[in-house]
Parts: C-alpha cells; sequence; structure tokens
C-alpha cells in the first residue's frame, strides 16, 4: 500500500524535530548579590596629623574662685535686735539687749550700766576712748508713750552718730558700731524727745 511509506516517513521526520530541539536551561535560581567595593567598606584614610575629635568634651573647671554668698542685709549687726521688744524693767531690758547684740559680735561690755530718769533735759555718760576703737550703746526707756534720743559725741563736741526714731529703745549706730577717729573723752548725750521715766543705757566696745 501507499500509507505505509508515508507513515513511516512521518514518524521519522518527528524524530529528528524532537533531537534537534534544544533541552530547557535549569533554573539557576535569582543571581548573588554583588560584593561590596572595597573602596566603600574599608574607612577612609586620614591625613597625617589629623587629631581625631573627642566625642563628649569634659567641662573645664574654672580657675577663679566662685564669689562668696552675700550676707544678709544688715547682717547680724541688725539682726541681732530684729525681734527683741522691751518687756521689763529697762535694766532688764537693756541688759538682754546688750546680750543679744554684744557678745555675738565680738564685743564686751564697757563698764557698768547706767541707769537714769528721762527728761527733756540732755543726760551725758563719758568714756575715755582712743582712735580706732569702736563702740556701740543701747539705751532702753520705760514708758510705751517715751521716745529716747541719743547721740555719741567727740571730745571736741561733734555728732559722730545718733539714733533719734521714734522709739523707746535706741540703738547707735542702728546699723553696727561707731569707730572714733581720735584720743579723748567721748560722750553719750540722751534725753527723752516726748514722755519721760526710768531710762537704763550701755556702752559696748570690739576689743
Amino acid at each position: 500500500m501507499i500509507l505505509r511509506p508515508l507513515l513511516v516517513g512521518g514518524l521519522v521526520a518527528a524524530i529528528a524535530g524532537c533531537r534537534g530541539r534544544p533541552a530547557p536551561a535549569a533554573d539557576a535560581g535569582p543571581p548573588a548579590p554583588a560584593a561590596a567595593s572595597a573602596a566603600s567598606s574599608a574607612p577612609s584614610a586620614r591625613p597625617a596629623g589629623a587629631s581625631t575629635p573627642a566625642a563628649s568634651a569634659a567641662p573645664v573647671a574654672s580657675a577663679e574662685p566662685a564669689d562668696p554668698e552675700p550676707e544678709p542685709i544688715g547682717g547680724p549687726w541688725v539682726t541681732c535686735y530684729g525681734r527683741f521688744r522691751p518687756t521689763s524693767t529697762a535694766r532688764r531690758d537693756v541688759l538682754r539687749l546688750g546680750l543679744l547684740c554684744g557678745p555675738p559680735n565680738g564685743m564686751r561690755k564697757l563698764g557698768d550700766t547706767v541707769e537714769g530718769t528721762a527728761s527733756p533735759e540732755p543726760f551725758e555718760h563719758a568714756f575715755d576712748a582712743k582712735a580706732g576703737q569702736c563702740f556701740r550703746v543701747f539705751a532702753i526707756a520705760e514708758g510705751s508713750e517715751t521716745d529716747l534720743d541719743v547721740e555719741l559725741r567727740s571730745p571736741t563736741g561733734n555728732v559722730l552718730a545718733a539714733d533719734h526714731g521714734d522709739d523707746r529703745w535706741p540703738v547707735l549706730a542702728p546699723e553696727g558700731p561707731v569707730c572714733v577717729r581720735e584720743d579723748g573723752r567721748h560722750t553719750v548725750r540722751l534725753r527723752a524727745h516726748a514722755g519721760g521715766g526710768p531710762f537704763a543705757l550701755e556702752v559696748w566696745k570690739l576689743p
């Protein structure tokens, strides 16, 4: 028959076509990541002599000493009598006031406590002093209506300090001791600007 040769020829051609087709390539997977370049991964070269900055610079301590704390307004010369109030006789009150302000500030009492009667007429108490010495006067009068004034005068009569405040227990000087400028006999002059009655005074001195 004629069909057999044709059938055989077609089979041969099909086999030949199968043998000539290239086989599919094997799956190689995703491409490997590229290696980082040595230039980018290596640390950059630093010029010779260049210094490495510190991560955190420590604060430099100041060579100058800190300023001392300011003293309270008036200091101990004022605060010593800040809460004082007369509550008893003139003598007892002036003793208490002197002890509050004298020893804590390095002062000592000069002579005895002086007592008298305050009136508009001046009362004087004298004491000897040398130039450069410093003093403080405390005086208290009895009677709530009494206004006592006190002055410290030099040997020539000049007023070195005065307390003319409206009260019955003046402190001379209110802010601190009074330092005299000449040798000789100094005078405490006291008088009642208003009212009157028993009073007591003390003079204290810095050593």
